[in-house]
C-alpha cells in the first residue's frame, strides 16, 4: 500500500465536509435583532452540569459532483459526553470516541465501507486509519463564563490513526509515507467537526432570551476544504416551544456575488441552493437536544485551460443526543457493537404434544422461519 494511494482516498472521503469557521479564529459574536417576540421571555443559554454523561450520535450524508463524477459519503460516529467542573469555576467537556461508521460511492462504485465495531481487522484503508480514533478523547476547556479556552486532545487522536496505519502497513510503509499521510489527515480531517456544536455555540443559541416570534441575523461563515471561506449570513426564529424544549428556525443567506478560490488555481461563483438548520433546545438543562444542517451549494468558473467547471456540494447533519445513566465521568463506554456481532437470545427448550410428538404453539401464532431474517437484525426474544 503506497501513501500515494492513501492520499488520493484521503482527498476524496475527509474534504467532503461543510462547517462554520475552525475553533480558534475569531467568533463573530454580533447579532441583530429583527423582531422581538411576544410573551414570556425564554433563557437561551448553554450551560453544563457537572457528573453528567451524555451519548452523541453525529450523522453526516454528503453528496456532491466534481468533473460531473458523482460522489456520495456517509458517515456516523458515536461519541460519550462527560462534564467535568475545575478548580477555577469553569467546565472540562470530554469526548471520547467510540465507534465510526464510513461508506463512500465514487461513481457509484463503493471504494469505503467500514465499522470499528466490526469483529476482526478493517478491510480498506480508511478502515484502518479510522480504527485508531475509538478511545480517543477530545477535551474542551471553558472558563467561568462559559468561553471555549483550549481544545486538547488532537495531538492524541492523529497520533492514533497514523499508529494504527504504520500497524497495518509495518515495513511496507515508510517514514515519509507515514509522515505525508499524518499530513494529510491534518489538511483534511477536521477534528472540530465532532465538536461544532460545542466549538461554534453563538451560531447555535444565541446566549440571551428571547420570546417566541423573535427574529435576529448574524455573521456567518462557511468553510470548505480546497475552498476559500464564503462569508455568508445566518437569521434566526424562535418559532415555538414544546414542553421544555424550545424550537429555532435558521436560514442561511449568501450575497448574490459571493465568490470562493478553488484549490488557489481559480474563482468560483457561490450559488445557495437551500441552507437551514433546526435546533431543540432543552430549556430546564441548558443543553441542545438535537440540531440538524441542510446545505446545498453549487460552484461554477472556468479552469485556467478555458474549461468550464462545476461543483456540487449538499450535505444533511445531525447532532443528536442521549443521556448515559449510572456512568461516572471518566469511565469509557464500550462500543454498541455492529448488528451481526449481538448475541442473539438463547432459545428455550420446544415442548412436545404428549400424543402426537408435535411442537405446541401459543394459539395466534405465527410460523417462524429464522432463515428468512437478515442478519443484521436481531432477534427479538421469544
Amino acid at each position: 500500500m503506497r501513501a500515494v494511494c492513501i492520499t488520493v482516498i484521503l482527498s476524496l472521503v475527509f474534504c467532503f465536509s461543510i462547517t462554520p469557521a475552525r475553533a480558534g479564529e475569531e467568533a463573530k459574536s454580533d447579532l441583530e435583532v429583527l423582531e422581538s417576540g411576544k410573551g414570556k421571555e425564554y433563557d437561551l443559554k448553554l450551560d453544563f452540569t457537572p457528573g453528567r454523561t451524555r451519548t452523541v450520535v453525529i450523522t453526516r450524508n454528503l453528496s456532491g459532483s466534481r468533473r460531473n463524477v458523482p460522489h456520495v459519503v456517509e458517515k456516523k460516529t458515536h461519541m460519550t459526553q462527560t462534564v467535568e467542573a475545575d478548580n477555577a469555576g469553569g467546565y472540562r467537556v470530554t469526548r471520547t470516541f467510540e465507534r465510526l461508521i464510513q461508506k463512500v460511492n465514487y461513481n457509484t462504485v463503493t471504494i469505503v465501507d467500514c465499522d470499528t465495531a466490526r469483529k476482526g481487522e478493517p478491510l480498506d484503508e480508511i478502515g484502518i486509519i479510522l480504527s485508531g480514533l475509538p478511545g480517543k478523547s477530545l477535551i474542551l476547556c471553558f472558563d467561568n463564563s462559559l468561553e471555549l479556552t483550549e481544545i486538547k486532545g488532537k495531538e492524541e487522536a492523529y497520533n492514533g490513526m497514523v499508529d494504527a496505519l504504520k500497524k497495518k502497513v509495518g515495513d511496507k510503509g515508510t517514514a515519509a509515507d507515514f509522515e505525508g499521510a499524518r499530513k494529510k489527515l491534518e489538511q483534511s480531517f477536521h477534528l472540530d467537526d465532532f465538536l461544532e456544536d460545542l466549538v461554534k455555540t453563538e451560531t447555535i443559541i444565541p446566549g440571551r432570551k428571547f420570546a417566541v416570534g423573535a427574529k435576529w441575523r448574524q455573521p456567518y461563515t462557511i468553510s470548505f476544504p480546497d475552498f476559500t471561506d464564503i462569508e455568508a449570513s445566518l437569521t434566526t426564529e424562535f418559532m415555538e416551544v414544546k414542553g421544555n424544549v424550545a424550537v429555532l428556525r435558521q436560514t442561511m443567506q449568501v450575497p448574490d456575488n459571493a465568490s470562493a478560490t478553488y484549490q488557489t488555481l481559480m474563482e468560483m461563483s457561490v450559488a445557495l441552493l437551500n441552507g437551514s438548520n433546526t435546533v431543540c433546545f432543552d430549556l430546564e438543562k441548558k443543553e441542545l437536544k438535537a440540531f440538524t444542517r441542510e446545505l446545498h451549494l453549487e460552484f461554477s468558473g472556468t479552469a485556467p485551460g478555458g474549461q468550464k467547471l462545476v461543483m456540487k456540494r449538499n450535505t444533511k447533519e445531525i447532532f443528536e443526543y442521549g443521556e448515559k445513566p449510572g456512568k461516572k465521568p471518566g469511565e469509557t463506554q464500550a462500543p454498541e457493537p455492529a448488528p451481526e456481532d449481538r448475541e442473539q437470545p438463547e432459545k428455550k427448550p420446544e415442548k412436545k404434544s404428549s400424543k402426537s410428538g408435535e411442537k405446541q404453539k401459543p394459539s395466534g401464532a405465527k410460523p417462524e422461519n429464522p432463515d428468512t431474517e437478515p442478519e443484521s437484525t436481531p432477534r427479538k426474544p421469544r
